[in-house]
């Protein structure tokens, strides 16, 4: 492993070692946007990510989620690709024009991973394939916020 390669090492409760440097969770708490147009699924990631000390939002559309980044900017959306009206992607082309900085995580079905990537192309940090398993959507996220 390269020097100052995120290792994964645990170091006590809520820590972990990157580049040489202990990190608590807290730094990385951040406000979240779920957007998906299942509203069971929103629930699900917004009761995880809130038990990790985030605070979290959702929109059922991309629509909704513009208009909420428009009030009130999240430090990181996870974005489903799949929606009704306005998809995932273009959701992620007009949240990147309003906030090209925004922190953007792809959720996508396992078959449609080559979407996922594209989406990395178009300014996402990272993708996740639903089911989403929950050790890496925080490691995902963690870094996401970190990257802010």
């Amino acid at each position: 492993m390269h020097e100052g390669a995120f290792t994964g090492e645990e170091h006590g409760p809520g820590s972990f070692v990157s580049e040489g440097f202990r990190w608590e969770k807290d730094v990385a708490m951040g406000r979240i946007l779920v957007v998906d147009d299942e509203v069971d699924a929103c629930r699900v990631l917004q009761s995880y990510l809130v038990t990790l000390g985030h605070t979290v939002d959702y929109a059922l559309s991309g629509e909704e989620a513009l208009e909420k980044v428009g009030q009130e900017p999240p430090d990181l959306v996870l974005l489903d690709l799949r929606m009704p009206t306005m998809d995932g992607m273009e959701t992620l082309k007009h949240l990147k024009s309003m906030r090209p900085g925004i922190a953007v995580i792809i959720l996508t079905a396992v078959h449609q991973r080559e979407l996922g990537e594209t989406g990395m192309h178009l300014g996402a940090v990272d993708y996740l394939t639903k089911p989403v398993d929950f050790a890496m959507l925080e490691s995902s996220v963690t870094a996401g916020l970190l990257g802010r």
